[in-house]
């Protein structure tokens, strides 16, 4: 088998744990990070070519960091796939007497609307092996057999994204405003002050992706002869990037920017400050105005931020940002400001909450289920790893702990819509019965867990792990790959946190200390020793600021006057 996306949970199934699985290239770090290099590299000449192709289509003249905003998360999820499979295929050709099942498909059904259609549709076996078939049918490869099967590749329609809506928090009243708030993910106070600083009201949408548009594949493959004929470097790459550009990019392009030029959004502000864009309408809209001169403020979202030795996220948002706020975090850099955490963890302060005087619930926080790998960083580079995490790795926490403990478990997924996968939930049902697991998207019931538990069990360095530390609810993290993943800055922390016993490298010693702690964890929580800890890593890398939103809006003004 291809890789340990063949092998999901099923119920009885004998190859669960197949030892027939070609092993990845990317099993071994060392490899991944010099092909992280490459791929970015491969990236930065491929945004290039975008950039003159489809200024050229649209009679524009947009910078590069036009439409670094607009296609760059896709454009390098794209060609970091395509790169993944071509190393699977090279890899395939040492095998004798290999021979591909290749099944018949409609372009038109794999082609993706929006980004956000992209990433789901990339989750899903049916894309995965078009993608695969793509690559090899444009590639002419002849080391392979094919059997040719006489079934068309449909799309999971299940996965399939149907409308890109816009939200935006804050819309300024009047388009003469100078600064405009959307996706802050500040708590409501520091949204109101602002608010009322710069004139904002609440609540807009639009639609701009039109699900009926139809494909154009006339006009792709004429882009393609024109590659050709400039015999242009890493050409299958960027015939296949054309071929696969959401509708959004190529049919809809025009359509969607008249549409968000005859809304209601304020036209050109100096600033513009958010924490995500995460549709793009709202990314068309950001770099339409950039052009016309304004700022871009970015706001930190997420906790391994700062941390990763390689995080294509944090290079790109620190890239298309005029200025870029951390949470903690510093570096020789004039555009990073760090001004603090976005954090609102009063909700889950169990401290000041009355309600809940007995801590009972053990809560294990996972990550998000994902088979197929798109978005590079360093702390998700290879699916081998997350089939041993999710079936090896975690099942090992739960019944390492006493029968006593295992009652009060709580295993908190994020297990919706196009994240299901790996089939993690059925697996844990199966294995462990009674086992409360919790994949629901709901805030106030993931709050609720937090308030309830004596401890949480983080097995992923992100948002739920700072939130505990900065809320002072007793956590754990249970990580085995640190010395890979993290920078060497976080490694000097999390030797501290190690020393706390707040950090495992081993699982076998994290489960342990839960065992022998267990009805003493307040007393271990409250020490000194471990509370300093705390502050070591607040003060790095989540740090608490009460003068928040008066920094940011003197961060503003400034700008507006272009004194930084």
């Amino acid at each position: 088998m291809l890789g340990h996306w063949c092998c999901p949970y099923k119920q009885n199934s004998k190859r669960f744990f197949d030892d027939k699985i070609l092993s990845h290239p990317w099993d071994k770090f060392a490899t991944f990070q010099k092909d992280y290099k490459e791929i970015q590299k491969i990236y930065e000449a491929s945004l290039i070519t975008m950039q003159e192709i489809l200024n050229k289509l649209f009679n524009k003249n947009y910078s590069l960091r036009y439409w670094r905003i607009l296609i760059g998360p896709w454009l390098n999820a794209i060609i970091s796939i395509y790169y993944e499979k071509k190393l699977l295929i090279n890899k395939s050709k040492k095998i004798k007497k290999a021979k591909i099942i290749r099944f018949k498909f409609k372009r038109e059904d794999h082609i993706p609307n929006s980004t956000q259609d992209f990433i789901a549709r990339t989750s899903s076996d049916e894309w995965n092996y078009y993608f695969f078939l793509d690559i090899l049918q444009n590639s002419l490869n002849e080391k392979f057999k094919f059997k040719e099967i006489n079934l068309f590749l449909k799309p999971d329609n299940k996965k399939k994204n149907t409308r890109d809506k816009s939200y935006f928090n804050f819309l300024s009243i009047f388009n003469s405003k100078k600064i405009f708030l959307f996706n802050t993910y500040l708590n409501k106070k520091d949204q109101i002050y602002l608010a009322f600083k710069n004139f904002f009201f609440f609540k807009s949408y639009f639609s701009v992706n039109d699900e009926k548009c139809r494909l154009d594949l006339n006009l792709r493959n004429t882009l393609i002869e024109i590659l050709k004929r400039k015999k242009i470097k890493n050409f299958n790459l960027l015939k296949l990037i054309i071929l696969n550009i959401p509708k959004n990019f190529l049919e809809n392009f025009i359509k969607n920017e008249k549409i968000i030029s005859t809304s209601f959004l304020p036209r050109y502000p100096k600033i513009i400050f958010t924490s995500a864009i995460v549709n793009d309408s709202q990314r068309q809209y950001i770099a339409t105005c950039i052009e016309q001169g304004t700022k871009l403020v970015y706001g930190q979202h997420g906790g391994n931020y700062g941390n990763l030795r390689m995080n294509f996220s944090q290079d790109h948002e620190c890239k298309i940002s005029d200025k870029y706020i951390s949470w903690g975090w510093k570096e020789k850099n004039n555009k990073i400001k760090n001004l603090g955490t976005f954090l609102d963890v009063k909700k889950i302060n169990r401290q000041i909450d009355d309600k809940y005087k007995c801590y009972e619930k053990l809560l294990i926080v996972t990550r998000a289920e994902r088979k197929y790998i798109a978005k590079l960083q360093s702390s998700f580079y290879s699916v081998g790893n997350e089939h041993y995490y999710f079936f090896k790795f975690l099942p090992k926490i739960i019944s390492s702990v006493t029968k006593a403990i295992q009652k009060k478990i709580v295993v908190r997924t994020l297990n919706t819509g196009w994240l299901q996968s790996w089939n993690f939930e059925k697996y844990l049902n199966d294995k462990f019965k009674n086992l409360i697991i919790d994949g629901r998207p709901s805030r106030s019931i993931y709050e609720n867990y937090l308030n309830q538990s004596k401890l949480v069990v983080s097995t992923i360095f992100s948002t739920v792990f700072f939130e505990c530390m900065l809320a002072n609810i007793p956590v754990i993290l249970v990580l085995p790959s640190k010395k890979m993943m993290l920078n060497n800055k976080t490694i000097k922390i999390f030797n501290k946190l190690k020393i706390a016993n707040i950090y495992f490298s081993d699982l076998n010693s994290a489960t342990k200390f839960i065992n022998n702690n267990w009805d003493n964890i307040d007393k271990w929580w409250n020490s000194k020793k471990t509370q300093k800890t705390i502050l070591i890593f607040n003060k790095n890398f989540n740090k608490k600021n009460d003068n928040l939103r008066v920094e940011l809006q003197n961060l503003f003004e400034k700008m507006k006057k272009n004194e930084i």
